[in-house]
């Protein structure tokens, strides 16, 4: 049965999840003062030892169970609880599986809030504290919400903008919600009070390794060899080195068409490979037309470029990485192709 004075946030967005914990602990002090205000962090570290999460439990318990002095409402945040932990062992779950039964006899006059980011769903531990808190998640937003929170963030700081400008955002920012509030950030400070046009979205915000690599990815996705070209070579020119290039830019990009492919064949979604839907959509196309077994030759093939980099087969220096520029080049059309031809 559910308490209306325990709370449960969680989720895979953690900018929201941040942005919810701070506008409560802010208004928990304003309200009750920071003396009725406590956090308590749960630390993974204490799992290493059975007397270490022992002893702390017993210590979260007496703090979740001490009525506020004063007769008014005492607020205690409880941050990384459960603890994502594959091997919590049956002591140490006992002692966690102590703290929520706990949670039942807390005074009214506490509220408890928990926290933690991608809770294990699956174990006792979460369902048995999903059973007794009133829980609110916080997961990736999809584009036409990524869209709106855009725009509403910079309204709530003065400025408007169109929506295809926040698409812009989006373009430069990927869907990392830190990255995407910092640009937000510099953007109202620069056009305080004013509309934001795409001219300074090109002038104040600079593109990240990452949103290069998402460029990249949607050139790989497109099918169109003169796109995938065109962008790798814009993916160097970002300052990217072209050996480290085949294992920070290349690889994951192939590695992820193979995790769609294993997801498209055994009828598992994007959470089951822990990819972001809307990149599982947009993969999705390009991923049917290769088998498991030749997205593995593709790979050993990247492996086999790099042992010729490092037995100097393949000849790279600080001032010249001409050779393996063809190479990767060379490799990126057969891959688009389809055709299994090892280098040289």
């Amino acid at each position: 049965m559910n308490k209306e004075n325990i709370f449960f946030l969680a989720g895979s967005e953690t900018f929201l999840l941040k942005e919810k914990i701070k506008e409560w602990k802010k208004a928990a002090e304003k309200k009750y003062g920071q003396f009725n205000t406590l956090t308590i962090f749960f630390e993974a570290a204490w799992l290493k030892s059975n007397n270490i999460i022992n002893k702390k439990s017993k210590e979260i318990i007496s703090e979740i169970s001490t009525p506020s002095f004063f007769g008014e409402k005492r607020i205690i945040f409880l941050e990384n609880f459960p603890p994502f932990e594959k091997k919590i062992n049956p002591e140490q779950s006992k002692y966690l599986l102590r703290i929520i039964k706990n949670l039942a006899l807390v005074p009214l006059e506490n509220v408890i809030v928990i926290s933690c980011q991608n809770p294990d769903k699956r174990t006792k531990i979460f369902k048995e504290l999903n059973n007794i808190a009133k829980v609110e998640f916080f997961e990736k937003l999809e584009e036409k919400s990524l869209l709106s929170w855009i725009c509403h963030r910079f309204k709530e700081k003065g400025c408007t903008l169109k929506t295809n400008i926040a698409q812009e955002i989006i373009n430069f920012c990927g869907h990392d919600l830190w990255k995407i509030n910092q640009e937000i950030e510099k953007l109202t400070l620069f056009k305080a009070n004013k509309e934001i046009l795409l001219e300074d979205i090109k002038k104040i915000c600079t593109p990240s390794f990452e949103i290069v690599d998402f460029a990249f990815a949607n050139a790989i996705q497109s099918g169109k060899i003169k796109e995938i070209l065109i962008n790798f070579k814009k993916t160097i020119d970002s300052g990217v080195e072209v050996q480290s290039s085949i294992f920070r830019i290349i690889a994951p990009i192939i590695r992820q068409i193979y995790k769609i492919i294993w997801a498209l064949k055994y009828k598992k979604t994007a959470r089951d490979v822990n990819i972001h839907p809307f990149v599982f959509s947009r993969c999705k196309n390009i991923a049917s037309q290769y088998s498991e077994d030749k997205i593995k030759i593709f790979i050993e093939k990247l492996i086999l470029i790099d042992q010729k980099i490092k037995t100097g087969k393949i000849e790279i220096s600080s001032n010249d990485q001409r050779m393996l520029m063809l190479q990767l080049e060379k490799f990126l059309i057969d891959f688009n192709n389809q055709k299994i031809i090892y280098p040289d």
